[in-house]
């Protein structure tokens, strides 16, 4: 019986650090997506006001 319930911890205990490892992998994944995704958008937003402006110098 003894035996058995160690075995059960031991495997939750496994359980939990696979979750707690995957959780980690997912956070950083999905930081990663959004920093690659505002950077993106930043560039995108830059070079539309720096369109934006070239244009504006060109018509004065």
């Amino acid at each position: 019986m003894l035996i058995t319930l160690t075995h059960i911890n031991n495997n939750l205990i496994i359980r939990n650090e696979i979750l707690d490892s995957l959780g980690k992998q997912a956070s950083k994944q999905a930081s990663k997506q959004a920093s690659k995704q505002a950077s993106k958008q930043a560039s995108k937003q830059a070079s539309k006001q720096a369109s934006k402006q070239a244009s504006k110098q060109r018509v004065t």
